[in-house]
């Protein structure tokens, strides 16, 4: 009996080993691997720095080559840049008193400062300014140093309160020690004892001094009585607290108190200016949320003519002096919303900072500036305002944000309270920002774009993949989709299809007999069940599309005819994982602690409609593990080209207790993916964000104009000017928005040499209407088909595509000239009201929503 208990024990004992080999297998077989990408940022130290005493000259010329010098300020650390051959400078603050009538006290210190701390005080944002706080102080002290290194100089500010307030007295002091500490002592004077405790402090009813006024007492009350207690009587801080205790009262001394140490670095064409991570010291009871850098760096006066270039969308121009007061200042961070926060509201309908520049161009002076963010773009906003509104200058500036925040909702006993909550940790790169001075003839925006042309091919590898002469027609087209279903009342999903791989060929077909042939062909729903699709570490090619076999037919077919094929692929964010723990353990997190999901929202409520599936979002730092295994598996598929539905165009933080990483860190994440991707495959981005332009081989849905706010003056084409030339590029799909008609589209390719865009499926759409992919409500090809052939004709008459545009301007609200290097020139009017042009005594009349060719082979 002993025996055959302890078999089963044995027997018992295997099986538990059995299945906890099992459970492990399933836990962590395939299991991705996270990996670590760091930038590199400037190392710190405090050694050699000057302190601010030993400091007289007020013009030191820090550095100089053959077209700049740098001056710099040891009083004020204010600098300018020199231009020596023509005389044109550009200085880090005004030079002139501001006599704006209505202008704030903190407004006119601001304009001294170099750079602005916010920090969090009790859920009360608060700010410092380095000019009141370290520059030059009430007391006259001054807290920064500097030391001078190769092409530049460091200055290291130590931003602090030096003021005696009304903490450092009591509020209330007993008579005794009134008495033993001042009145009985022979330091004072009769009258300063007497001005003491009668006139500052007064005996009450219960014979108890009470300082009146307490919080509000004047500098003069504030001078005095540190005179008299501290300076003369040895009163100390520790006086104080006893004193405070006695009446049961408890004063925090403790102020806020920061070190940002700043670097400025001559180059060969401008500037480089960085705010140094590791120099950030600061209390952990005010943590920074944020610096403002330079914030009236090249700001002009109503004297001068010009504009701001501002990367929102395709590109906008502010006008200086525009005369908008009444409207709100332009601001907004760069590279749209993190996807791991999304809001439970639907954010306005607007376009992104696509681009980590910005501009300022002085017509009148014909020299202007393009500011390049070479690190921190993520983390970063966009603040522009024009004259007359809080002062006289047109100002334009940035503010790069230390720690992310997220609002929270709390309840207690029915009430309801919103909170903003912050990440503990702050961001560890440097913010560095790049400033590149033009002149004369290159002083506008298309001068602007070119030099970040010019900077994207000399320091980030932009290289010309745009190999054709004629209009490309880029298609989508739309493949698997799940629909729920029900049988004898139970739902079920189920998986169909808009376009199959063999009804793909048919529409290639029809294309090729209406002589369209240059076509980029984009598949979305072709793998792993729909659209939205599951984490692609497998790949499989469901029947539904007609099964590897058809796949591979489809992929044979575009490679004899020299079509771009790039089957869609999400990286960044998907519907279901291989293991129910993978959602736990692969996914970002809130800064609350949720994890991060996105979901579609309700058009009419504009709230998060929870009952549709929703897309979990990924770890940044799991990117390069999924990738190596996706490509594992698309290498057997012998296709050319992907498209990354999400990588390169979005971005996240993850805000996991502990482990935060910032927007700023995901997109060196991104950046390691893309160098993978791209030893083996061409890539069709969809409008990429700066710090991934450069990997795509081809681009889709560029925005077409700007946000269009009120305070902005113009849209213009600044994204497509950068690319121009480059790479092959196009805007949104022709019928994916009703609110435009065909014309638009086409004046648009004419404006900015894009090709054309369209999404088509060969089953109509309307199967679509009761999923949740009923935005797609107008894409049978049929429908679309022998329209699309005749713009590409149209476009192809037009030789747009024969070379590069070689300048562009607006000529008036909603009208444009562009000019291709083959010659042709075109007026478009986007008006409804004709526009006459005049050119050497010639007046051609553009049509409302027209455009006219002036000069060029078609003319």
């Amino acid at each position: 009996m002993k025996k055959l208990l302890k078999n089963k024990k044995i027997v018992l004992l295997i099986i538990l080993v059995a299945l906890a080999g099992i459970i492990s297998i399933y836990t962590f077989a395939g299991k991705l691997k996270p990996i670590n990408v760091n930038a590199e940022n400037i190392s710190f130290t405090k050694d050699d720095f000057i302190d601010a005493s030993k400091l007289s000259n007020s013009d030191v010329i820090v550095e100089s080559n053959d077209r700049y010098e740098f001056h710099f300020d040891e009083k004020t650390t204010h600098f300018y840049i020199k231009d020596i051959l023509n005389d044109k400078i550009w200085h880090s603050n005004p030079q002139v008193i501001d006599d704006f009538p209505v202008i704030s006290k903190s407004t006119k210190i601001e304009q001294k400062s170099t750079l602005v701390v916010h920090y969090n005080c009790g859920q009360i944002i608060k700010s410092y300014n380095n000019y009141s706080y370290s520059i030059y102080h009430e007391d006259r002290n001054q807290t920064y140093s500097y030391k001078y290194i190769d092409n530049g100089v460091q200055v290291l500010y130590r931003i602090e309160d030096t003021k005696i307030n009304y903490t450092y007295f009591p509020q209330f002091l007993s008579k005794q020690r009134m008495n033993e500490l001042f009145l009985d002592k022979d330091l004072l004077s009769d009258r300063e004892k007497e001005k003491l405790s009668e006139d500052y402090y007064e005996l009450n009813l219960d014979d108890v001094y009470e300082l009146k006024p307490y919080e509000d007492m004047s500098k003069v009350y504030i001078k005095n009585l540190n005179k008299w207690m501290y300076e003369k009587s040895g009163y100390t801080l520790e006086d104080c607290i006893q004193d405070n205790a006695e009446f049961g009262k408890v004063v925090n001394f403790e102020k806020p108190y920061f070190e940002v140490a700043v670097e400025y670095k001559l180059t060969d064409s401008g500037f480089k200016a960085t705010v140094i991570n590791e120099s950030i010291v600061e209390n952990s009871k005010f943590p920074i949320t944020s610096i403002e850098f330079l914030p009236y760096f090249g700001a002009t006066t109503i004297d001068d003519d010009g504009y701001f270039v501002i990367p929102d969308g395709s590109g906008a121009l502010m006008n200086f002096n525009n005369g908008k007061t009444y409207a709100t200042q332009y601001s907004k961070k760069y590279y749209g919303n993190d996807l791991a926060l999304q809001s439970n509201v639907k954010p306005e309908t607007s376009q992104d900072l696509l681009l980590p520049i910005y501009g300022i161009v002085k017509t009148n002076t014909e020299n202007a500036m393009l500011g390049i963010i070479e690190k921190g773009a993520p983390m970063t906003s966009l603040y522009a305002g024009v004259s007359e509104r809080i002062d006289s200058y047109n100002r334009i500036n940035l503010e790069f944000k230390l720690r992310d925040f997220e609002k929270v909702v709390f309840s207690n006993a029915g009430e309801v309270y919103e909170l903003d909550m912050y990440t503990k940790k702050h961001v560890k790169n440097d913010f560095v920002i790049r400033y590149e001075l033009l002149d004369n003839e290159d002083a506008n925006y298309f001068g602007l774009a070119k030099r970040y042309q010019q900077y994207l091919v000399e320091n980030q590898g932009f290289e010309k993949t745009d190999n054709t002469q004629n209009t490309v027609l880029n298609l989508k087209l739309l493949g698997m989709y799940e629909k729920r279903e029900f049988f004898l009342g139970v739902p079920y999903n189920t998986t169909k299809t808009l376009t199959t791989f063999d009804e793909a060929k048919k529409i290639l077909a029809e294309l090729n007999t209406l002589n369209v042939n240059d076509i980029n062909l984009i598949y979305d729903g072709w793998f792993n069940n729909g659209m939205d699709h599951k984490i692609p570490t497998n790949i499989n090619i469901n029947s539904v599309m007609g099964g590897k076999g058809d796949f591979k037919s489809l992929s044979d077919y575009t490679k004899k005819h020299q079509i771009g094929f790039y089957p869609s692929v999400n990286i960044m964010k998907v519907n279901q994982f291989d293991k129910a723990i993978d959602s736990l353990r692969y996914t970002t997190r809130h800064i609350n602690g949720k994890t991060s999901v996105v979901n579609n929202y309700d058009l009419a409520t504009k709230l998060i409609l929870a009952t549709q599936t929703q897309d979990y979002v990924l770890k940044p730092e799991l990117y390069h593990s999924l990738v190596s295994k996706m490509l594992s598996n698309y290498g057997s598929l012998n296709v050319s080209g992907i498209t990354l539905n999400d990588l390169g165009s979005e971005i996240s933080g993850d805000y996991r207790k502990y482990q935060e990483l910032f927007r700023d860190e995901n997109q060196y994440y991104q950046v390691d993916s893309l160098n993978l991707i791209d030893k083996e495959y061409d890539m069709m981005m969809y409008a990429p964000y700066g710090y991934a332009v450069n990997y795509a081989t081809d681009i889709v849905n560029l925005p077409q104009e700007s946000s269009q706010y009120p305070i902005l003056d113009s849209s213009i084409p600044f994204y497509q000017i950068v690319l121009n030339g480059y790479k092959d590029y196009t805007g949104i799909s022709i019928n994916e928005n009703v609110e435009r008609n065909v014309m638009y589209y086409k004046l648009k390719a004419i404006e900015t040499g894009a090709n054309i865009n369209y999404i088509w499926s060969y089953k109509d759409s309307s199967v679509l209407l009761e999923t949740e992919y009923n935005y797609y409500y107008s894409t049978n090809y049929r429908n679309w088909i022998n329209g699309a052939a005749d713009l590409v004709h149209e476009l192809d008459n037009l030789g747009i595509h024969e070379g590069a545009i070689t300048n562009h301007e607006v000529l008036t609200n909603g009208v444009y000239k562009v000019t291709y290097e083959n010659g042709s020139t075109f007026i478009i009017n986007y008006n409804q009201t004709p526009y006459l042009y005049t050119n050497n005594d010639v007046n051609i009349e553009v049509a409302g929503n027209n455009y006219q060719m002036i000069g060029g082979r078609a003319s």
